[in-house]
C-alpha cells in the first residue's frame, strides 16, 4: 500500500483548509477501504519544529480515481511549516500506518 500526500498545492494555515490524501497498492491501484474507529481514515501528526499537534478525519467517504482511492480531510492549521502526518487506514482487514511529511504554507 502507498499514500501520496496533497496535490501539487502546498496545505495553507486558516480555516477551512483541504488535505487530499490518496491510497493505493503497489501496482499503484485503488484499494477498498474499510473504517477504523468510525472513519475511513486518520491522520495525526505534528508540526516539526514546534511540536503542535492535528488529528484529522475525512469529510466522507472514499472516492476512486484513476490515481486511488482519495479521501479529502477538512483542516485548520494554526502555524506554518514542516509537518509529519501519520495516515492510519484499513485494507483488506489490515491496519496501516503511513507517514507522510508535508510543508504548511
Amino acid at each position: 500500500m502507498t499514500t501520496s500526500g496533497p496535490s501539487n498545492e502546498a496545505p495553507r494555515t486558516g480555516a477551512n483548509g483541504r488535505l487530499r490524501l490518496v491510497v493505493r497498492d503497489a501496482q499503484d491501484r485503488p484499494v477498498n477501504l474499510g473504517t477504523y474507529l468510525g472513519a475511513f481514515a486518520h491522520v495525526t501528526g505534528f508540526q516539526t519544529e514546534t511540536g503542535s499537534m492535528l488529528h484529522l478525519h475525512p469529510l466522507g467517504s472514499p472516492r476512486v480515481t484513476e490515481d486511488g482511492s482519495e479521501l479529502t480531510f477538512h483542516t485548520e492549521i494554526s502555524e506554518p511549516g514542516d509537518y509529519r502526518l501519520f495516515a492510519q487506514v484499513r485494507v483488506d482487514g489490515f491496519l496501516h500506518l503511513v507517514p507522510v511529511d508535508v510543508t504548511v504554507r
